[in-house]
């Protein structure tokens, strides 16, 4: 096995220095050395903004690259664990900083749960995404980011784009590519939460098809405690960000879960009123979930490759595809997805929810939506155990049980349908 090494970062309840970081060399499971640091070397302090950014300080950057320099020549990977709880310090730049000066991927450990694989015939990733009137990113981001996808993934790929009105128009009038399906939007409707009437609108669009990624694109806010991305408050209107609704990282497991999709997207958009909001909200789904979650800062990403680069790791046969290294990326990955990549035997087996989904995977055939929601639920119940999630977890999972079903159902009732006029023409 390839030598590999975790940064370890914990914050202690109380003392001048209460960050600890060790980096722990994997391959022959012993401590290289441990830092402490104040949270403002991290940029954390009273007089922080939701609109700054953190950092990662310097002479914890030195020690890094000198030890994988020194110690661990021809290491694979490096693992950030951040240990709960952790507070903003899932929002400092740990990508962006290290792996560019390591030249090796720099991935996020979720919780020890099985990993969902998102085995597929056809990968299909449902786009949501919301700009100003006028953002000029949309037009070139997203076509330019479709035609990376189908040239990374080893697969046919579509890209739906779910837009607000504004964006899904300019989007319809500029130049595109034949994988990007740009849905136009519903009309405005009255009842319920703005994450109501999204997951409505993606739920409908979506029905049979089975997503493998649900990227959501949009400018980040803090409620309180709470990471949040903003979206028109109805999908039938045009985004005006002091109007908004608001998605929560439990709004955007859900709306996964109900697409079927095991792996999440999060892009930070260009002028992004607050990235930091965005990083925190990548964190909580990230680190909360069995399949992969990847963040990305669209402005350092433009053409796409950086997401598109991380998706084809997930689609393409395990071993195929090299771990992708981006400065404008971090990932959330199970270790046991990653064996092949890293020349390690696997250290377990397909998530409860890829058992259900990998004999149509294996057949080539497209996978059913309500077998993907259906598969969701078992591994998000899975989820809900290890995290002993309260209320908003129970109702995830029951949201996702509830929708399988009910797909299901009228799967077979379609079935039945179409043999009865059949038989009827006999």
């Amino acid at each position: 096995m390839e030598p590999q090494a975790r940064l370890r970062v914990t914050v202690a309840a109380a003392g001048e220095r209460p960050i600890g970081c060790e980096l722990v060399d994997l391959s022959r499971q012993r401590s290289l050395w441990t830092m402490r640091f104040a949270p403002a070397d991290f940029g954390i302090g009273p007089e922080m903004s939701p609109y700054g950014m953190l950092r990662v300080p310097g002479e914890l950057r030195r020690e890094i690259v000198a030890a994988v320099t020194r110690q661990l020549p021809g290491m694979s990977a490096l693992w950030l664990h951040l240990v709960a709880p952790y507070g903003w310090l899932s929002a400092a730049p740990w990508e962006s900083v290290l792996a560019p000066r390591l030249g090796i991927p720099v991935l996020r450990l979720p919780r020890p749960l099985p990993a969902a694989a998102a085995p597929a015939a056809r990968w299909t990733v449902a786009v949501v995404a919301n700009a100003p009137a006028g953002a000029i990113w949309p037009t070139g981001y997203l076509p330019a980011f479709a035609r990376a996808l189908t040239t990374a993934v080893r697969m046919p790929a579509q890209v739906d784009v779910f837009a607000d009105a504004a964006t899904a128009d300019a989007l319809s009038r500029g130049r595109t590519t034949p994988a990007l399906v740009v849905h136009e939007p519903p009309a405005m409707a009255v009842d319920g939460t703005a994450a109501d009437r999204w997951s409505r609108w993606l739920t409908g669009r979506l029905a049979g098809t089975g997503v493998r990624v649900l990227y959501v694109i949009g400018d980040g806010a803090l409620d309180g405690v709470r990471s949040l991305t903003a979206v028109a408050a109805d999908p039938g209107g045009r985004y005006r960000l002091g109007r908004a609704g608001y998605l929560s990282g439990g709004d955007i497991r859900r709306l996964a879960d109900r697409l079927g999709a095991p792996a999440v997207g999060i892009g930070s958009p260009p002028g992004n009123d607050s990235d930091l909001a965005t990083r925190l909200l990548a964190d909580a789904v990230g680190s909360a979930q069995c399949g992969p979650t990847a963040y990305v800062d669209i402005a350092d990403d433009r053409e796409g490759r950086g997401m598109a680069a991380a998706q084809a790791f997930l689609a393409n046969p395990p071993g195929s595809t090299a771990l992708p290294i981006a400065p404008a990326l971090f990932v959330y990955v199970q270790p046991t997805l990653l064996a092949a990549a890293l020349g390690a035997a696997a250290a377990g087996g397909l998530s409860p929810g890829d058992q259900v989904e990998q004999p149509y995977a294996a057949r080539g055939e497209q996978i059913p939506g309500w077998v993907a929601a259906s598969a969701r639920y078992l591994d998000f119940a899975l989820v809900d155990r290890a995290v002993k999630g309260g209320a908003e977890a129970v109702a995830m999972t029951r949201g996702a049980y509830e929708h399988g079903q009910s797909r299901g159902l009228s799967f077979v009732h379609e079935l039945v349908a179409a043999q009865g006029e059949q038989d009827g023409q006999r």
